[in-house]
C-alpha cells in the first residue's frame, strides 16, 4: 500500500512537472513575441476608387475606367474586373502611377448593362482593397465607325454581284 501510494505521488508530480513547463512555455511566448515583431509596423488600410468616363456609351466606343488607391500606392498592379450583361467576366490588369492613379481603356464587345470593379492584393505595408461596382450601359446603336464598315462590305458584295452578272452574261454570248 506504501508503494501504491509513492507511485501514485511520482505520476502526479510528473503531470504538475509537464502543466507547470507548458505554462512557462506560454508566459515566455506571450513575453517574446511582440518584442520580435515591434520592429514592423502592421499594415495600413487602404482604399481603392473606380470610375467610368461614360455611364452610357454606344457599341464599338471605349469606356475609360480610371480611379486610384489611398494612401497613394506607386508600382501597384490594380485588377480591373469587367462583368458582361451574360455574367460572364474579363480580366485586365493596370499599374498605378506615382501618386497612386490608374487608367485603362475598354471596348466592350456587347450591349447592354456592365460593371466593372477594381482590386488590388496589397503589399507588406499596405492591406489590398476593392471598389464597388461601377456600372455603365453599352447601347446597341451603331456608330459612325460601324456604319462605314456595312456600307463596305455591301459596296463589295454588289461589285462582286455585277462583275458574275457581266461574266455571265460574256459567257451566255459566246455559246
Amino acid at each position: 500500500m506504501i508503494v501504491e501510494a509513492i507511485m501514485k505521488k511520482q505520476r502526479n508530480e510528473g503531470f504538475y512537472v509537464v502543466c507547470i513547463t507548458f505554462i512557462i512555455s506560454v508566459i515566455a511566448l506571450a513575453i517574446l513575441c511582440p518584442l520580435a515583431i515591434a520592429d514592423q509596423a502592421p499594415p495600413s488600410v487602404t482604399s481603392i476608387s473606380c470610375s467610368v468616363s461614360a455611364s452610357s456609351l454606344p457599341l464599338g466606343n471605349s469606356v475609360t475606367v480610371s480611379g486610384s488607391i489611398s494612401p497613394a500606392v506607386p508600382n501597384a498592379t490594380v485588377t480591373l474586373t469587367y462583368t458582361k450583361p451574360t455574367a460572364d467576366t474579363i480580366t485586365r490588369t493596370v499599374v498605378t502611377g506615382p501618386d497612386g492613379q490608374y487608367t485603362n481603356a475598354y471596348t466592350p464587345d456587347a450591349a447592354g448593362s456592365w460593371t466593372v470593379y477594381a482590386s488590388w492584393a496589397g503589399n507588406d505595408n499596405y492591406f489590398a482593397a476593392s471598389s464597388f461596382n461601377t456600372p455603365f450601359t453599352v447601347n446597341g446603336s451603331f456608330t459612325t465607325n460601324n456604319i462605314y464598315m456595312y456600307v463596305a462590305v455591301i459596296v463589295v458584295v454588289v461589285v462582286i454581284v455585277v462583275a458574275l452578272a457581266v461574266l455571265l452574261l460574256r459567257r451566255n454570248k459566246q455559246s
